[in-house]
């Protein structure tokens, strides 16, 4: 991060660990075993009208399968970056191959910079940076960190409220 005021600098940059990336594999096989046991192997019967509707949850597993395994295989990443000249917040993803998708926000959209703590985990209770905006009800989640973090999550807090200010 640089301490120009001016120039862009990167809130954070967070990738899947590989853990849930191999997790999301595994969960992507068993609907695509139903795809083939509902569509491919029973071809011809799937065209007829009783095979319609094996052919809609064939389709659905499929997708489903073919979504969480490129999801696994692609790793998306996101990073979320301040632009005090351009007055916006850039959230991008990026996912390897396929390119990246950005949402920008106003600074003029924020109505508030918050350090909240998220009790709706798996695990231990996390802290997470987010941004009240203007006709939203749900906050967008910036980053998430353990509790521990408190000390860097606060400064980053500060210093997106004194970037924020006109």
């Amino acid at each position: 991060m640089t301490d120009a005021p001016d120039r862009p600098w990167l809130l954070t940059r967070e990738a899947p660990e590989p853990l849930p990336r191999v997790l999301m594999g595994l969960f992507g096989l068993p609907p695509l075993w139903g795809a083939w046991d509902l569509v491919v192997r029973p071809w011809p019967a799937a065209l007829t009208a009783a095979g319609l509707p094996a052919l809609l949850m064939g389709l659905v597993a499929l997708g489903l399968g073919t979504a969480l395994l490129g999801a696994a295989l692609l790793a998306p990443e996101r990073e979320v970056h301040v632009d005090p000249l351009r007055r916006e917040i850039r959230d991008s993803g990026r996912v390897r191959g396929l390119g990246s998708l950005d949402r920008r926000t106003p600074f003029d959209a924020v109505e508030e910079v918050a350090v909240l703590r998220d009790r709706a985990t798996d695990g231990p209770d996390r802290l997470q940076l987010v941004l009240r905006l203007r006709g939203r009800r749900r906050p967008l989640v910036l980053m998430s960190r353990p509790i521990e973090a408190r000390a860097e999550i606060e400064a980053l807090a500060a210093r997106l409220r004194a970037a924020l200010q006109p």
